[in-house]
């Protein structure tokens, strides 16, 4: 992580892409950065920086968008706290939203986290929500629903030294009275790739 992702600007390309159920359609780009690495006495810590440009509209029932694009800009920054596991030697931890001083800032999608893997010139792990999240809805009648998601993000180098990181971003709609999880329709896949002066 130190020698290839550290400082990269990871960058995913203007997509559109459409959820809950087929009533909303996004166009996002966005960037990434990873930095301020610390090394800790039982595993390590690091930020993640990302910038959104995203707009929104809904859609009937042929998918054809029937609303005004409504923008959703935003930026923020998620701190990760990995410790090592005695037992299995795995590293285990949560990432949250944070200030700049790395205090928590709250406001929801704070996330579990485990390392599947590391090697030379890759990098892999799985997040996901931590019981349920707000989620925007495409319902006329309700703005939010309950839901989560998992996400499992792969870093690789290539030939070239770029790096680029797969996402596969795997949604559950959740009853927040039982807990129960199920599917939903919303499975996404994305790629970033870092910039050439990188």
């Amino acid at each position: 992580m130190r020698n290839h992702i550290l400082s990269k600007q990871l960058v995913k390309p203007n997509t559109k892409e459409i959820y809950d159920n087929g009533t909303l359609q996004s166009e996002m780009s966005s960037k990434q950065r990873y930095d301020n690495l610390a090394i800790t006495e039982t595993g390590l810590q690091f930020d993640l920086h990302s910038i959104y440009e995203q707009s929104i509209r809904k859609l009937d029932n042929n998918r054809t968008p029937v609303s005004e694009p409504e923008v959703k800009d935003r930026s923020f920054t998620n701190r990760y706290v990995l410790s090592k596991r005695q037992s299995t030697g795995e590293l285990l931890g949560f990432t949250y939203a944070c200030n700049a001083d790395g205090t928590p800032k709250g406001g929801g999608y704070e996330m579990w986290v485990r390392v599947i893997s590391v090697g030379d010139k890759s990098l892999k792990w799985k997040q996901g929500i931590i019981l349920y999240d707000d989620l925007y809805s495409g319902d006329a009648d309700q703005q939010w629903r309950s839901g989560a998601y998992e996400m499992t993000l792969d870093f690789t180098v290539d030939e070239s030294g770029k790096v680029v990181l797969d996402v596969t971003d795997v949604g559950f709609d959740v009853d927040p009275k039982s807990m129960v999880r199920k599917p939903s329709s919303e499975t996404e896949r994305s790629q970033f790739v870092s910039e050439a002066s990188d």
